[in-house]
């Protein structure tokens, strides 16, 4: 009956009395700030709710247009190990295309000992990384990876889930390579410095023996007569030291670095 006394208008969305009608209670107007006050608190529950799903979505788009656009190839688990989402770059990786990858059991396909056990770790609730050479099972290619996986948690720290990213190491591998082999290069070229250090001195220090030794028998020539038997031999002498400091010459050329023409 209190009922006609009502009225709600569609265009505010709120209830109000008829003042025109006689007998209008009181307790009818308790009870149209009870329910003003009800529509109040629905309408701003609404729009609580209203914005969190906005942002949850905004949020959700956000991660998406990260994870599709990472530099880094980047790989989603269930909690099952069943591959349920990639990026481009690790398709690239893997030598397959999505319509392989997704779906796949990798507790079940990956046959890599190392790479399996790293997967597992995660999905028991532990970081883990894997490095070396990955047979992919959808491309069959061998690929050198460095890759990271941790689980994703529930609010009640419950794995849901495992992420993954991985690198494409070749070219830091190769980089390696050439470090190796030049430091291989540098350890010769060092060595061969030693050995030209050490030539040079023992020929400079053979080259003023052979000094005194010329010195000594030019003066013995040049005081015996040539008829004398010494004579052939001094000059014999002569003749070996003056090879022997050609020779010599030879050696400290070398040690300074110069050629031999």
């Amino acid at each position: 009956m209190w009922a006609r006394n009502l009225n709600f208008d569609k265009l505010d969305s709120r209830f109000s009395l008829d003042r025109q009608k006689p007998n209008v209670p009181d307790e009818l107007e308790e009870v149209v700030i009870a329910l003003n006050d009800m529509r109040k608190r629905i309408l701003l529950e609404l729009a609580a709710n209203k914005k969190a799903e906005m942002a949850l979505k905004e949020s959700e788009e956000k991660f998406r247009s990260i994870f599709e656009n990472s530099p880094i190839a980047t790989v989603h688990l269930n909690n099952l190990g069943i591959t349920t989402a990639c990026n481009d770059n690790f398709c690239d990786i893997m030598g397959g295309p999505k319509e392989k990858i997704i779906g796949l059991d990798t507790i079940q396909f990956v046959k890599d000992e190392r790479m399996l056990a790293s997967i597992l770790k995660a999905l028991s609730g532990r970081k883990s990384q894997y490095e070396g050479k990955y047979l992919s099972v959808t491309g069959g290619i061998l690929t050198p990876v460095n890759a990271k996986f941790a689980p994703v948690l529930s609010v009640k720290d419950q794995v849901i889930g495992v992420i993954g990213i991985l690198e494409d190491i070749s070219e830091r591998l190769a980089a390696e390579q050439n470090n190796i082999k030049l430091e291989d290069q540098l350890r010769q070229t060092q060595k061969m410095e030693a050995v030209s250090m050490l030539a040079g001195g023992i020929a400079h220090d053979f080259n003023n023996m052979l000094g005194v030794i010329t010195g000594n028998v030019s003066y013995s020539l040049s005081i015996i007569d040539k008829d004398n038997e010494v004579y052939e031999v001094l000059t014999d002498i002569l003749e070996g030291a003056a090879q022997a400091q050609k020779l010599t010459q030879q050696l400290l050329t070398f040690s300074t670095g110069g050629g031999s023409g």
